[in-house]
């Protein structure tokens, strides 16, 4: 009776090469994903791998595997956002809006693409990476390639923050700007952690610059009725811009 029980606790052997043929299986999805390609095996068969190769302790390796084909495929997008040929001419110029945008599209495409393999990799999330806390998810590690590899280069971040600065700028002069832009990538700047020090305190500086200067202006040029209407108004537009798009936190900084 042991010798049976013993027998069917105990997994099956796997054939040699069973560990590169199944990764190889799991990375020829992974790269359709990336490259927005079909995918030639089925959800479950993919996701049953995973399961297999967690089950005979090959999830320290397959995380690993996974983390480099996902950063390999990160790094490969940067050079258009640092041989990118726009320039910034300041409100003269369309390319920051551009840039932006395809920046929101590689962003936005980025998290798609990690909300499906982790749904191949749920597995491994949900064992090994739970398991041990020295180790992100896999969002989180999504998260952290795109931060690393693409939003802290300098370029991208000065080229990133300068254009959102500008947009914002332009809509405190009357012109209309795409918000859901300025939303998206706000966003993501919060997601990858970057909102506060990249952005936030540039954005209070150019406030505080662009008030102080147009309060002066108008305390010179209108009575006192007229220059309360106008700071009333303003105010109105600044909490316009937390409930549209800015972070929640930008409120008790700035005053609003």
């Amino acid at each position: 009776m042991l010798i049976i029980c013993d027998f069917l606790l105990a997994k099956p052997d796997l054939p040699d090469n069973y560990k590169e043929a199944t990764w190889l299986k799991l990375k020829e999805a992974v790269c359709a994903i990336h490259h927005k390609t079909s995918i030639q095996y089925s959800l479950e068969e993919l996701y049953k791998a995973v399961e297999n190769m967690c089950s005979h302790k090959m999830a320290a390796t397959l995380y690993s595997q996974l983390k480099a084909e996902c950063e390999q495929h990160v790094k490969s997008n940067l050079v258009q956002f640092t041989g990118y040929p726009f320039q910034f001419l300041g409100h003269h110029s369309m390319d920051s809006v551009l840039y932006l945008g395809k920046l929101k599209q590689c962003w936005e495409g980025h998290c798609r693409q990690m909300i499906m393999i982790r749904s191949i990799f749920l597995y491994l999330d949900r064992t090994y990476v739970l398991q041990n806390t020295s180790i992100l998810s896999l969002w989180d590690m999504g998260l952290h390639l795109f931060r690393s590899h693409i939003m802290v280069n300098p370029i991208v971040q000065r080229r990133t923050v300068d254009g959102l600065l500008q947009m914002i700028e332009k809509e405190r002069h009357g012109e209309a700007v795409d918000r859901s832009l300025l939303k998206s990538l706000l966003r993501m700047l919060a997601d990858i952690q970057m909102y506060e020090d990249a952005f936030e305190s540039k954005f209070l500086e150019a406030t505080d610059v662009l008030y102080s200067q147009e309060g002066n202006r108008y305390m010179q040029e209108t009575d006192v009725p007229k220059y309360l209407a106008h700071v009333d108004k303003r105010l109105k537009e600044e909490m316009d811009r937390l409930i549209h798009y800015l972070d929640q936190s930008t409120r008790y900084k700035s005053g609003a």
